[in-house]
């Protein structure tokens, strides 16, 4: 996903992990291991796309409210 000012946002790798820019770690989800390529890339996320263990419609409610986090986030980047 890009932002409005070009900015990458959330970044999907195959069907398992979803990478998102944020400031922190983003909490109240199941995080994995960032790939060796963003390992030197600050403010990158791995999160786990399934979510296992939690309810559907509460995994995509947290997954959805973390997009748009990094939305909001990359408004605030030069």
């Amino acid at each position: 996903m890009i932002a409005a000012n070009g900015i990458a946002t959330v970044v999907a790798l195959g069907t398992d992990w979803l990478v998102f820019r944020l400031p922190e770690p983003p909490v109240g989800v199941e995080m994995i291991s960032l790939i060796p390529s963003l390992q030197s890339s600050q403010g990158w996320f791995s999160v786990n796309a399934w979510q296992p263990g939690v309810p559907r419609p509460m995994a995509l409610a947290r997954l959805r409210a973390l997009t748009r986090d990094t939305m909001r986030y990359a408004a605030t980047l030069p």
